[in-house]
């Protein structure tokens, strides 16, 4: 790999791999303070801007997805950090790829979209065809419109033309493939005893002060995500109206109560022929 870096160290793939270092090194030691401040620009890559509003877009869509992947898992760690981190990272990839490619003038073509849209299966009838009402039925489940998801989807296609140019122009040495081979087959030998803290508890004391110090210490970890419980009752005016009697008299006075809230002004709508018409009767009118 370092060879394969020295040999293109001017050229753009290098570039890439050096941004999407800076990314990774960014996130894991400049993130803290992502969570402060209300500042409209989340961050800058080149000359484009990530909005935090198109970060909470990107958040709330990736957020539902993984519900849906894995129902069991809760809202506080859906708000972990490194969570947030992730959905920043692939924004701040996509911008650099994006970037790449329009520097080398790669790009996909609405008729490539489309193609592209009717293979995925998910939007297929039980015919095996592409169906636009399961389509637009699935985008409305994420809460995206058509336009929204085909531009994502187009730049998702031309960022995955990038890194088939990387992997394409790439080249490994026998001795490298060797050397992920060995590491995918690693295997570690663990031994472990299994124990209840339950059997320990008779066995151990622990004082206010300790409980109080080890509280301060670990206070993250007992931390319950804000949470809110309602009671409503819902209704709407037509139900409302059911119950009621209301006789003659009672609307007759309450609309000489309010007879001036009721007036409407007069109006004139007229077409372009109707205004000629108008403005040559007022002229004859005139004349005569």
């Amino acid at each position: 790999m370092l060879e394969i870096m020295r040999e293109n160290a001017s050229g753009w793939i290098v570039k890439i791999l050096f941004g999407i270092i800076i990314v990774v090194f960014v996130f894991a030691f400049g993130m803290s303070g992502m969570e402060t401040g209300q500042d409209p620009i989340l961050a800058t890559v080149n000359d484009q801007i990530i909005t935090r509003a198109e970060f909470e877009d990107a958040f709330q869509r990736a957020a539902e997805g993984l519900r849906n992947a894995n129902p069991d898992v809760t809202t506080a760690q859906l708000q972990d950090p490194q969570f947030k981190q992730i959905v920043l990272g692939e924004l701040v990839n996509s911008r650099l790829l994006l970037h790449e490619a329009a520097r080398l003038g790669i790009s996909a073509s609405d008729e490539e979209v489309f193609a592209a849209i009717t293979r995925q299966s998910f939007f297929w009838n039980q015919a095996g065809a592409f169906d636009r009402n399961i389509y637009l039925a699935a985008l409305r489940s994420i809460r995206m419109t058509p336009a929204q998801f085909e531009a994502n989807f187009k730049n998702e296609m031309i960022a995955n033309k990038v890194k088939d140019m990387v992997r394409k122009t790439a080249a490994a040495t026998p001795e490298q493939a060797r050397q992920l081979y060995d590491w995918v087959g690693e295997e570690l030998r663990v031994d472990y005893i299994l124990s209840d803290p339950a059997d320990f508890l008779d066995k151990t004391t622990a004082d206010e002060t300790e409980v109080n110090e080890f509280y301060t210490k670990n206070e993250q970890r007992f931390m319950v995500p804000e949470q809110i419980r309602l009671r409503y009752l819902s209704f709407t005016p037509q139900d409302l109206a059911a119950r009621q009697d209301v006789s003659e008299a009672e609307i007759e006075a309450y609309y000489k109560a309010n007879s001036a809230d009721m007036k409407q002004e007069e109006q004139v709508k007229a077409s372009s022929i109707g205004r000629k018409s108008l403005i040559l009767s007022h002229t004859l009118m005139a004349a005569s």
